[in-house]
């Protein structure tokens, strides 16, 4: 059996050697931490497995949007259809109110020709009118004498009484005749006055009517090019949107029957996160790595993630994985492009 010496000196052994054990340990994590901080600060392949759900608030929305617009485009294209035809109605409608403005203005000119050809005959039927009303004035100037002379033939004897109101019967109707044929030359005049500015009134009536709407077509159709400008350009857009939500993994997602592997990638290593790139998958952390799977694709957008090691945000895109080992889908860090360390 020991004696107390000895028990003692075995105790502080023991002792020793668990506190050492304890030591070594506390050392050697701490220089593992250090270790793996200098890793991280200096690798750049490393990349992060993310799991993306098909309930996830990012998920759910595209499917929304990407039917919206959808519906836009297909509202859209029936709209350009619908203008579209209205602009072959309005090009049409442009062409034959254009051939009628011309129509009328030639149908003007003639009917211009033809009242003018009208005013210089009866302007002469007038004249000579009104020079055979002046010839006739003449003879009236002379009715008092002719009376005169009637009466004096009648006092002398000359003149039974019926032929002398017989004259004097012949004279008065000469005088209502003359001043009838006055009367009806004025009438005339105004009539003619009356049909000259009628029928020029309703040749402006006619340019002006074609001429409105002549304008108001090519006002319509201009209005109906611009529509059809502005819907093209809505379908475009909406095409685009939709595009970019179908380029999305989160959309992509919803599409597919099958699980996905997509990883999280920090801006500083993309370089390596190439379509058809090896990924790589490690037993211990950063040792005993082999192949898993290749980078199918690449996205864009931007993303944030926790770093693995230093506990802040990393900001990156997500690449889209095709897996050998699903298994490795589930680790925290994969690296890309080869091994981290040489095994």
């Amino acid at each position: 059996m020991f004696n107390s010496a000895q028990r003692t000196n075995f105790y502080l052994t023991i002792y020793r050697f668990i506190a050492f054990l304890s030591l070594g340990g506390i050392a050697t994590s701490i220089l593992g931490f250090l270790a793996l901080m200098l890793f991280y600060a200096v690798n750049s392949s490393w990349i992060a497995p993310t799991v993306i759900s098909p309930t996830s608030d990012k998920v759910l929305p595209l499917t929304a949007q990407m039917l919206a617009q959808q519906q836009n485009v297909e509202k859209a294209q029936t709209e350009v259809q619908k203008t579209n035809r209205d602009i072959e109605f309005l090009y049409k409608k442009v062409a034959v109110l254009r051939d009628l403005s011309g129509m009328v203005g030639v149908l003007n000119k003639e009917e211009q020709s033809a009242l003018q050809a009208e005013s210089t005959q009866i302007s002469g039927l007038i004249k000579t009118k009104q020079q055979n009303d002046a010839s006739m004035t003449t003879l009236l100037q002379k009715v008092s004498s002719l009376k005169q002379s009637v009466a004096d033939e009648l006092a002398a004897g000359l003149l039974t009484g019926q032929a002398a109101q017989q004259q004097l019967t012949a004279i008065q109707q000469s005088v209502s005749a003359a001043t009838d044929g006055r009367m009806s030359t004025l009438l005339a005049q105004e009539k003619y006055r009356a049909l000259d500015g009628k029928a020029k009134i309703e040749m402006l009536a006619k340019t002006v009517e074609v001429t409105h709407q002549l304008a108001d077509a090519q006002l319509t159709l201009e209005t109906a090019i611009a529509q059809k400008a502005h819907l093209e350009k809505g379908i475009e857009d909406s095409k685009r949107l939709a595009q970019k939500i179908e380029s999305s993994p989160y959309y992509k997602i919803t599409q597919s029957t099958q699980r996905l592997n997509y990883a999280f990638v920090p801006y500083d290593n993309s370089k390596v996160a190439v379509v058809g790139a090896p990924v790589y998958g490690c037993l211990v952390h950063v040792l005993f790595c082999k192949k898993v799977g290749t980078v199918l694709a690449t996205y864009t957008d931007e993303q944030l993630l926790r770093h693995p090691l230093f506990r802040y945000d990393v900001r990156g895109t997500l690449i889209e994985l095709s897996m050998t080992d699903t298994n490795a889908a589930k680790d925290k860090v994969l690296f890309v492009g080869g091994r981290p360390v040489l095994f």
